[in-house]
């Protein structure tokens, strides 16, 4: 939910959790598991976590308020992407997660609608309910077309499977439909693990040749490394450099009117709420208690 704070006025986006949805029985559920991750990371490709309370009910995550909306939004608008468009976010999309790679955490839900959209048209990932850290587990992702087929097959999964959902961003970034695509999610996942694609006559060549390496069924054989990514002849035009410092020049340009401008969001209303709880957490603590668990339109002509 969109929310306001009283004492400063500052606009939030609010998740909350049910207390009865949560896995007590599992020691790493997902959603307090989530609540560690985004406060262990403070980085500009990532959301940004303001505070933490819980209520008798709900789990609640006080997170930033991402303006520009979702990549899943602009994609939907624009049917699908130029190349160079393509490679600017798929270039700040492998940025965020080495963030995440280096820290030996497992996304595992990368799709355009966890890619959020700043208001300067740059990327953040969000959504880390689905996060693991690198020993952990065989939980399935919420999205069948952007899961790996070890995930589907029951296996320990490692970043590997990040790599298989990033190549299929890319595919359908630039032909705006999945590689998987089929009229069930049966179907679907009988493509994913089988390997069942294929790439229409015009499609980059230098896409076809990095999306080639990255869906490869054994996840041992794919590509995995950020370094031989960055490298691929996709990126050749890409300032790293510039990537990095989220200096570089986004493709997408977010017009806003005022602060609770919602244009990029699909219109759906609610009445308003008025909430108040009495046990809020301090971030700064969070942070610190993370820390030491771990030593570790027409104004978008460029995207169509």
């Amino acid at each position: 939910m969109l929310v306001r704070e009283k004492s400063n006025q500052e606009l939030y986006a609010l998740k909350m959790i049910q207390m009865a949805c949560i896995d007590s029985v599992n020691p790493l559920n997902p959603q307090k598991f989530e609540r560690h991750i985004i406060a262990e990371f403070e980085n500009p490709f990532l959301l940004k976590l303001h505070s933490v309370f819980e209520s008798p009910e709900n789990l609640c995550l006080v997170l930033e308020f991402v303006q520009g909306g979702s990549l899943d939004f602009h994609l939907k608008k624009y049917g699908k992407f130029k190349t160079s468009a393509v490679t600017f976010f798929a270039a700040e999309v492998l940025v965020a997660l080495e963030i995440l790679h280096k820290r030996d955490f497992v996304y595992r839900d990368l799709k355009p609608g966890n890619i959020l959209i700043d208001s300067d048209g740059h990327i953040k990932l969000g959504d880390f309910g689905l996060a693991t850290t690198g020993e952990e587990s065989n939980r399935l992702g919420s999205n069948p077309e952007y899961t790996a087929p070890e995930v589907l097959n029951g296996e320990t999964q490692g970043i590997q499977a990040d790599f298989w959902s990033f190549g299929v961003l890319i595919y359908t970034m630039l032909r705006g439909t999945s590689p998987f695509i089929a009229n069930n999610n049966f179907e679907i996942c009988r493509n994913i693990v089988t390997g069942k694609y294929s790439f229409p006559s015009d499609f980059e060549k230098d896409a076809i040749e990095l999306i080639s390496r990255l869906l490869v069924l054994d996840p041992n054989e794919r590509l995995y490394s950020h370094k031989a990514i960055k490298e691929n002849k996709l990126f050749a035009n890409v300032d790293w450099g510039k990537i990095e410092k989220k200096s570089a020049n986004s493709p997408l340009r977010i017009n806003l009117n005022d602060p609770c401008d919602l244009k990029y969001f699909n219109k759906i209303r609610y009445a308003p709420a008025f909430m108040e709880f009495d046990q809020s957490v301090d971030i700064n603590a969070s942070l610190a208690s993370a820390g030491s668990r771990r030593s570790e339109g027409s104004e978008n002509s460029d995207l169509i």
